[in-house]
């Protein structure tokens, strides 16, 4: 199917790292990958964060969902497990960078600048022909 010419969000990505490459092949496909990310095998993640193109890859927390697993409490009897906020979405990024073996400012400025293009933040909004 495809391509998506005004984009298409593979919301919280998870999927495995053989998916990566036929869906990146899709014109207009992107990756947002969230604290659902943290919780991952190290070396699945690894496997799949690196075969996603950096110019389709966007960062999100999820939040209230999607805590990143080093926020989770451990242990019985805790009363409140907290929630996940937006400003998590710095874990989510370093721990992507990490496994990618990249600097953070990479996958931040990649990411910022593929939601700036795919939501087209400061440019008119498309409008369907009637």
């Amino acid at each position: 199917m495809g391509p998506f010419p005004a984009g298409l969000v593979l919301h919280s990505w998870t999927g495995p790292p053989d998916m990566v490459i036929p869906l990146a092949r899709v014109e207009g496909v992107h990756f947002s990958l969230s604290g659902f990310t943290t919780r991952a095998n190290p070396s699945k993640l690894a496997q799949t964060v690196k075969q996603i193109p950096l110019d389709r890859l966007l960062l999100e927390t999820d939040a209230p969902d999607g805590l990143p697993k080093e926020h989770r409490l451990s242990g019985c009897g805790q009363q409140e497990q907290p929630i996940n906020r937006p400003a998590n979405i710095r874990t989510i990024c370093t721990r992507v960078a990490s496994a990618m073996g990249v600097h953070e400012e990479l996958i931040a400025n990649a990411a910022h600048r593929n939601a700036l293009k795919l939501f087209r933040f400061g440019q008119k909004a498309l409008h369907a022909s009637s």
